[in-house]
């Protein structure tokens, strides 16, 4: 009687990884999960930090700290290459293994560890004799993987160049374009290019509509600092003090602007009409919804009194003050 050996379906989808590299007690479990996962691709996958986290519920932060493990207890090796002009390549890793290096992954137990089901110690020896630590390595273990991520090509350099002039016209303080553009073609390395965009052209017009020009900051250090993952800029509110100081001879020089030119000359020598009070409502009216257009398109926020809260030039007094003042 003999036993055959056949070839089952799962054996085209396992991984091989030293029971030491799972053990090693100065990984956190994340990390000792990334490295699993890293592992089980074909040699020569290559993968960005943002795409670990579509693949997973993890956060950037949370990646990058476990990639860092992994480089420091030597799982992961940096490597940067010099590219035209002189310039260095970004950043990349490759995985390693820590004993080529002379980077020991012993944390003082053995590579069996543990006990058995009925509590003896497991000295790494099965029932019939064999070692049950043996090397199982052989040619028939490193066949191709049989599936391949559906990889989508890499935007041109044109393409690039096109979506940064596009982004660029969004963005309020047009300096250091030349290293905005060198950041910009980084960032799209791991970001899809068309959300990059988006997301310029939104933050370029939120701080349009809310930020002095000179306190923007310039496009290359938004990008470098990866400030998209921010909230937009809003615009402050200001105080009641700041407020009194502002509106006061804006109040008066929009009641002579909007409604003086209308009835002032009429209530100069006298009370004025009922029919005199209603036309100086309707031009505050009028006015005020010729400056609400413009405010709501650039999406401001409005008191319920029909004044707006960031412009100063846009808040209108009241009908009793545009008849007090213009008589």
């Amino acid at each position: 009687m003999g036993i055959t050996r056949t070839t089952m379906a799962f054996e085209r989808d396992f991984t091989q990884i030293p029971n030491a590299w799972l053990r090693d007690e100065r990984l956190s479990r994340r990390a000792r999960g990334l490295l699993a996962e890293l592992m089980t691709h074909r040699a020569g996958w290559h993968v960005t930090i943002a795409g670990l986290q579509k693949a997973g519920p993890e956060g950037r932060d949370a990646i990058r700290g476990a990639v860092l493990e992994l480089a420091e207890c030597g799982y992961l090796v940096r490597r940067q290459t010099q590219g035209a002009h002189g310039r260095f390549n970004e950043i990349e890793y490759e995985i390693n293994d820590p004993a080529a290096v002379g980077i020991s992954t012993a944390v003082g137990k053995s590579d069996t560890g543990g006990f058995t089901d009925d509590g003896s110690a497991d000295d790494g020896f099965s029932d019939v004799g064999e070692s049950a630590t043996k090397n199982t390595s052989t040619s028939e273990h490193h066949l191709p993987e049989d599936h391949h991520e559906e990889l989508t090509p890499p935007p041109s350099a044109r393409e690039i160049e096109s979506q940064f002039d596009r982004a660029y016209s969004q963005w309020p303080k047009k300096v250091e374009r030349k290293r905005s553009l060198d950041a910009f073609i980084r960032a799209a390395k791991s970001r899809d290019l068309a959300t990059l965009t988006a997301d310029v052209i939104r933050f370029g017009q939120a701080y349009a509509a809310t930020t002095e020009r000179q306190f923007v900051p310039a496009l290359c250090v938004w990008l470098k600092g990866e400030r998209w993952t921010d909230d937009p800029p809003v615009a402050p509110i200001p105080t009641e003090a700041e407020w009194n100081a502002l509106m006061a001879p804006t109040e008066r020089a929009l009641t002579t602007a909007a409604a003086g030119r209308v009835v002032a000359g009429r209530f100069a020598a006298r009370k004025p009409t009922r029919g005199e009070e209603n036309l100086a409502v309707v031009a505050r009216i009028e006015a005020q919804e010729r400056a609400k257009g413009g405010c709501e398109a650039a999406g401001h926020r409005w008191l319920p009194d029909g004044t707006c809260v960031y412009c100063p030039e846009h808040r209108y007094p009241t009908a009793l003050q545009t008849l007090e003042v213009a008589s």
